[in-house]
């Protein structure tokens, strides 16, 4: 199947779990400013200016290798976290299901960064496997903090 209904059957799934909210990135360069519709049908920008879709870098140039879905799930923080809730950043790259969905070099670059950073993150081509990853998060520990303990 195509990427583009497995995505949205992908995000649909997301969205039934509880505290979870995604939202379609799409990303690339585009033109603004004022349009003049043409005899022919074409629309002539005038003015124009290119602007960054999805996720912008301070250069203006679009982020690379973002995933197509991306949002958070709000999670409760357990008492060993001070009992606050908190949005935890999540993404979910979405691939066709028929096995020729590539991920590139990029996109596993955003995914493996979100992850480092305590986020959610990763590659589904079915609704389960876009559930099975935010049900697999776990909050991401400093090197050398100390867990609390539950004994005395």
């Amino acid at each position: 199947m195509l990427e583009s209904p497995n995505q949205r059957r992908i995000w649909a799934a997301a969205a039934m779990l509880a505290g979870a909210v995604l939202f379609r990135v799409n990303t690339g360069m585009a033109w603004v400013g004022r349009g003049r519709r043409m005899p022919n049908g074409d629309v002539h920008i005038v003015g124009g200016r290119p602007v960054a879709l999805g996720f912008g870098l301070m250069s203006g140039k679009p982020a690379v290798g973002v995933s197509d879905l991306v949002g958070w799930r709000s999670v409760v923080i357990t008492a060993d976290m001070v009992g606050c809730r908190v949005a935890v950043f999540a993404a979910i790259e979405a691939k066709r299901d028929d096995g020729k969905g590539v991920v590139s070099t990029d996109q596993r670059r955003w995914r493996d960064t979100v992850i480092a950073a305590g986020g959610i993150a990763g590659v589904a081509i079915s609704e389960d496997e876009a559930i099975a990853i935010f049900n697999a998060w776990r909050p991401v520990r400093p090197a050398g903090a100390m867990q609390e303990s539950s004994t005395p």
